[in-house]
């Protein structure tokens, strides 16, 4: 049982760690974002066609950053009613 445990943990901290080194690129991805969407809305779109054209690059952003997929919540059992 304790080796288990012994894993489980070494699994949480591994998380742990990745997320920390993810937290880096998704700063600068969050500014480069903000920035296209601000430029976007000064430049006479409307927020709403600005936040969909945001979505598409934000997107294809994390798939270069992370992989096609690393952030899609299909199997996320959270939503679950």
């Amino acid at each position: 049982m304790e080796d288990k445990e012994k894993k489980r943990q070494r699994k949480q901290m591994q998380l742990i760690s990745e997320l920390e080194q993810m937290s880096g690129p998704l700063h600068e991805v969050a500014r480069v974002v903000a920035t296209y969407h601000g430029d976007l809305v000064k430049n006479g779109m409307m927020r709403e066609e600005a936040l969909d054209l945001v979505r598409d690059y934000q997107d294809g952003l994390l798939d270069s950053l992370f992989g096609p997929g690393f952030f899609d919540d299909d199997d996320d059992d959270d939503d679950e009613d």
